[in-house]
């Protein structure tokens, strides 16, 4: 029977020091030892000193930025409990019973990490990505935080199953400078924040964190990147879950997806450290965070690298603010780092969190991608997507579809995001301000701001901080549309306007796939006589008054599984997109058809035609992750790494007349890596069948 799927007693959370399914087991560690006695423990002794191990020092060379910086919690033991001076815990990681396996890397992140080629078949890879051995210069530490979940005050949370390692030195072929990464191990085990937790990740989860992050990086989205994802396939290394919480938990294998950022400080950090820390250790952290951004913000993020047609569309200040392209000239941040002025480092850091958070955001909305989870515990100080655990494409535009699988009120629907994130910018701006918490009530609710009430930021320089937030999104979502409608910088932001709330109209009213149709869009044959060469200078009016928008509109909506009642609509918004683009390139003193057949290849250099679907997802990482499909995974990763299209692609009717649908079974095991990828571009580049659509997904898994 499959691994996991056989019926499992039901599970019984054990108390501190007992342990296993039946609470039956008791520890006997020495005085320098932790025991695994947390839920699902097996009560084995780990040692919790830190020795390093020489080893690996070949392939690893970690320094440790974050422990010299920040705050350090000295006692080491793992047992779960309150921190109270301190940002970072000391804590080695768990190593697995069964021998680690590495399921899939991330050749990119080992390049960006400068990796030597064929690192992941090494050894030392999987024991050091794993936390079997820790390698010379490595502390092992998690981080503590704090945050709003839901809306509602969580108090302490902190890294309950990521350990960090510390930072390695890299960068890439696209910038000169270069800065620290910091690597963190995402289901390394129990630390002093695991509150009640085995600290273990379920690997299909762990595969589908891998696969989100490269989607998102691949499409120009601001990340964190994931290197590999290891796996254990010993039964004593299992986890158990309760993954849609009906009451009947079962055993999935254990996983590691080895995460990478420039920190992973995030705005529940802040807060954590204004209530235990004071002011002294807020600033700490904001003039920490501050180093790493004026270091991040001196090089291209990967969502910089828009291709060459784009540069009418994107000025250089655009790219800046809304790509995280390399500034010109610094920011605040630099020199807010260094500045005697306490205040002057608090509004630097609320600013800049306010202004990239505002564009990550704007991306997000672009894209037609939904978090799923947006507590301040969950979002960067640096602006990048973190922690995806739970989170989706769009399949239909709608804007109440919430990915959660918890989210019943749909707090975190793909539509609320933006004021989600001033909600979690305000808490922010809150632990800065000295303000008390909302719906905090814990007994220093009131008075944990009083020692340093003269030092806090003020209330009326942290709202023009602010205000930082919705400039960004708006004008980062504006830059992000033209780029999917293919509308360069000549066009009114007012018509732009107009063209992108037609677009949501059609998508909303006609259930047509959102990332299909737009991509579609560079497939319309548009009235030009002579088609689309460079040497056609106008368009025949008569075929505007024609009948080409309404052909143009049942072929696309079609191949969007849109809904045939809708193409009147689509038709009348072809014809105003064609009178944006007609206008576009008499401005621009450029013949019409040339002017098409650019914007031709800038939709396909920057629409993807493949896309993390959340469905084929779904079966591509139970199948890696329970089923030893190991190739699947990869190939997934190949092909979400490569989404576009630059060639023409048909835009063609479903063949039945239940619609779109998903072709079983995946090839067999002997199939070579290019017939996997051919299956994979083609099932996460057609149209979400109507039943997976608004699919939901669960931290508890996958």
């Amino acid at each position: 029977m499959p691994f996991g799927l056989a019926d499992r007693p039901r599970f019984t959370a054990c108390a501190p020091g007992i342990y296993g399914a039946d609470c039956s087991g008791v520890c006997a560690c020495g005085p320098e030892q932790d025991c695994n006695d947390g839920v699902g423990g097996d009560g084995r002794c780990t040692s919790r000193v830190v020795d390093d191990d020489s080893s690996a020092v070949g392939l690893f060379a970690f320094e440790n930025f974050t422990l010299r910086r920040l705050r350090v919690d000295h006692d080491r033991r793992r047992t779960v409990r309150q921190v109270k001076n301190a940002s970072v815990s000391r804590v080695r990681p768990t190593a697995w019973v069964g021998t680690p396996r590495v399921l899939a890397t991330n050749a990119q992140t080992a390049r960006l990490l400068r990796l030597p080629a064929g690192a992941a078949g090494l050894p030392e890879f999987a024991a050091v990505l794993s936390g079997a051995r820790v390698p010379r210069g490595a502390t092992p530490y998690a981080h503590a935080y704090a945050g709003h979940q839901f809306g509602n005050w969580a108090g302490q949370l902190g890294d309950g199953r990521s350990i960090s390692l510390g930072e390695l030195r890299g960068g890439d072929a696209r910038n000169s400078s270069e800065f620290a990464w910091e690597v963190a191990l995402k289901g390394s085990g129990r630390t002093p924040y695991s509150r009640g937790g085995d600290g273990r990740a379920v690997l299909q989860n762990a595969c589908r964190e891998l696969l989100g992050d490269a989607a998102l990086v691949a499409i120009g989205v601001p990340a964190a990147r994931s290197l590999a994802v290891l796996g254990s396939d010993d039964d004593a290394d299992a986890v158990t879950r309760d993954e849609w919480y009906t009451g009947r938990p079962q055993k999935r294998r254990a996983g590691i997806v080895v995460r990478v950022a420039p920190t992973f400080l995030r705005f529940g950090s802040v807060q954590l450290a204004a209530k235990r820390q004071g002011h002294a250790g807020v600033v700490l952290i904001a003039r920490h965070a501050l180093r790493i951004l004026a270091d991040v913000e001196a090089t291209d993020d990967a969502a910089a690298a828009v291709d060459d047609d784009a540069a009418p569309l994107l000025p250089d200040a655009t790219r800046e603010r809304c790509f995280f392209a390399r500034r010109a000239a610094p920011s605040c941040a630099a020199a807010a780092a260094a500045a005697a002025d306490d205040r002057e480092v608090l509004r630097c850091l609320l600013e800049r969190a306010a202004a990239r958070t505002g564009a990550l955001i704007a991306a997000w909305a672009a894209a037609g991608f939904a978090h799923g989870v947006l507590n301040t515990d969950n979002l960067s100080l640096l602006g990048l997507t973190l922690d995806l655990n739970v989170y989706g494409f769009l399949s239909a535009y709608d804007p109440s579809w919430a990915p959660n699988h918890i989210d019943d009120d749909k707090r975190y629907a793909f539509g609320e995001q933006r004021a989600i994130g001033r909600w979690n910018l305000e808490r922010l701006a809150d632990a800065l301000t000295g303000t008390r918490f909302v719906t905090d009530t814990e007994a220093d609710a009131a008075t944990w701001m009083e020692a340093d009430e003269a030092s806090w930021l003020g209330a009326d320089v942290a709202a023009a901080a602010l205000g930082a937030y919705d400039d960004s999104y708006e004008a980062c979502y504006d830059a992000r549309m033209r780029l999917r409608l293919g509308l360069t910088s000549r066009v009114k932001r007012i018509r732009v306007q107009r063209l992108v709330d037609g677009w949501h109209a059609y998508l909303r009213a006609s259930g047509a796939d959102y990332h299909v149709a737009a991509r579609g869009l560079a497939e319309v044959q548009w009235p030009l006589p002579g088609g689309d060469g460079e040497a056609c200078d106008a368009a025949d009016d008569a075929a505007v008054d024609g009948a080409w928008a309404e052909e143009a509109a049942r072929r696309l909506g079609a191949a969007a599984d849109g809904r045939a009642a809708d193409v009147g609509t689509l038709a009348r918004w072809l014809r105003e997109l064609w009178g944006a683009l007609n206008d576009d390139a008499a401005r621009a003193a450029t013949p019409v058809g040339a002017h098409v057949a650019a914007w031709r290849r800038g939709l396909r250099a920057r629409l993807p035609v493949a896309v993390a679907r959340s469905d084929v997802l779904r079966e591509v990482t139970e199948a890696a992750a329970e089923g030893g499909r190991d190739e699947l995974l990869r190939a997934a990763l190949a092909v979400l790494q490569r989404p576009f299209e630059p060639e023409a692609i048909e835009l063609r009717a479903p063949t039945t007349a239940a619609g779109w649908g998903r072709p079983s079974p995946w090839p067999g095991a002997d199939a070579t890596a290019d017939e996997l990828e051919r299956v994979v571009r083609a099932r996460l580049s057609a149209p979400t069948p109507a039943s997976a659509r608004g699919l939901t997904t669960s931290c508890g898994g996958q």
